[in-house]
C-alpha cells in the first residue's frame, strides 16, 4: 500500500511551518517517525524557497511508495533552480554566501540529507522534489501496490506512481482518500 497526501498553501512565511507540522503528522502516521525531522526541514526548505523566489500559489505533495518518502512542492513559477556549486566542482562558482546571511544554503541540506532530489517542469510552472528511504525494519516495505496501473494513481514529479489508499496507517479515513489533507 502508498499513501499520498496533497497540500495547498499561500505565497507566505508560515506557509514552511504549516508544511512542517502536517509532513510531521502524516509520517507518524505512516510509521515512520525516525524519517521526521530531516524530511520536515527539507519540506520546509522548498516551501520556503516557492515563498520567497517564485511568490506564486504552490502545492505541497508527500507520498510514501516503495519505502521511499517523496517530498514535492510545485509552484507557477518556470525556472528551475541551480543549487550553488561547491568550491572543489569545476563549473564557475557563484558567489560565496556571507556567513552572516539567513538564506542561501537551503539547497545544499536538500542535497545532503535527501537521497536524491530534483526540478521539473510542469505545464504551468515547476516541481522541485525530494526523496528519503524507509528504514529497512519499516513494517510495510514489501505491501506497496504503487506503480501499477490503478484508478487512483498519481503520477509523483520523480516518475513515481503512488495510489492514495488509508488503510491500515491512517485507520479514521475512509478507503481511497489521502486521510484527511
Amino acid at each position: 500500500m502508498c499513501r499520498h497526501a496533497n497540500l495547498q498553501l499561500e505565497v507566505d512565511r508560515r506557509s514552511a511551518s504549516v508544511a512542517r507540522a502536517l509532513v510531521g503528522e502524516r509520517l507518524r502516521q505512516w510509521g515512520l517517525p525516525d524519517l521526521v525531522g530531516d524530511v520536515e526541514l527539507l519540506a520546509s526548505e522548498l516551501v520556503t524557497n516557492a515563498v520567497l523566489h517564485a511568490r506564486t500559489a504552490l502545492e505541497l505533495t508527500l507520498a510514501v511508495a516503495h519505502g521511499v518518502v517523496e517530498v514535492g512542492v510545485a509552484d507557477r513559477a518556470p525556472r528551475l533552480p541551480r543549487p550553488r556549486l561547491l568550491p572543489e566542482e569545476t563549473e564557475p562558482a557563484q558567489p560565496p554566501i556571507p556567513w552572516e546571511s539567513e538564506s542561501g544554503r537551503g539547497l545544499f541540506l536538500v542535497e545532503a540529507l535527501a537521497d536524491e532530489w530534483g526540478a521539473e517542469k510542469l505545464r504551468s510552472g515547476k516541481q522541485v522534489w525530494f526523496r528519503v528511504a524507509a528504514a529497512d525494519g519499516w513494517p510495510y516495505l514489501g505491501s506497496c501496490i504503487c506503480g501499477r496501473d490503478h484508478p487512483g494513481a498519481v503520477r509523483l514529479a520523480s516518475g513515481v506512481q503512488a495510489v492514495a489508499m488509508a488503510e491500515p496507517w491512517v485507520p479514521d479515513a475512509p478507503s481511497g482518500t489521502d486521510g484527511g489533507w
